[in-house]
């Protein structure tokens, strides 16, 4: 299976699962690679065509410049000015569809929105709420919305609770992607274990 052993997608999809209220992951919606890059690299070639791009939140993780680069896909930078983690919804999404026009005008179609959450660098968290707006505002749009969760089990901030967009796989969507591994919360780095499940 090109998706990788049966037995070890069963325990990814138990682990991704104590953050998804409840919903079980279902293993068959999983695919394991050679690292979260990987992950990422095979995601952005289903996706998108040669010079299309995604919409990546700034400040953003800086390797997200050199997945798109190897695979041909502009990285768009969006939401300068304003902070998806603490202004308006409203207001964001404002300045992010700026920056998919902005893109348009440019030639550049924009077929996702990626995020990392928690996010990398700042270690702040989207509420459950937050990440279902996200997720409403990208169906309208009709791009996917790519979730980096390599921090999903590294939350220790008192009263903050992690909750994976996994667990909006109720919205009909074929267009949610969450990305986990095992580098940073195992410090397994050198594993190179990357996963993405997929609402598809």
């Amino acid at each position: 299976d090109n998706r990788g052993c049966a037995p070890f997608r069963k325990e990814l999809a138990a682990l991704m699962s104590r953050h998804t209220k409840g919903l079980q992951i279902d293993p068959d919606h999983l695919c394991a690679a050679a690292g979260i890059a990987a992950v990422i690299e095979l995601l952005l070639t289903a996706i998108c065509d040669d010079g299309d791009g995604v919409l990546v939140p700034v400040s953003c993780f800086s390797g997200f410049k050199s997945n798109f680069n190897r695979v041909g896909v502009e990285l768009v930078p969006g939401g300068a000015g304003v902070s998806l983690f603490r202004d308006s919804m409203d207001d964001v999404l404002k300045v992010f569809e700026r920056d998919i026009e902005g893109a348009r005008s440019r030639g550049v179609c924009v077929k996702a929105l990626l995020t990392s959450n928690p996010h990398n660098p700042s270690g702040q968290v989207l509420p459950l709420e937050r990440l279902l707006q996200l997720l409403q505002w990208t169906e309208e749009q009709q791009i996917h919305l790519i979730v980096d969760e390599v921090y999903a089990n590294s939350v220790y901030a008192d009263g903050v609770e992690f909750v994976s967009a996994a667990a909006l796989s109720a919205v009909p969507t074929d267009r949610l992607h969450v990305i986990y591994g095992l580098a940073k919360d195992f410090a397994m780095a050198g594993a190179r274990v990357g996963v993405g499940y997929s609402s598809s």
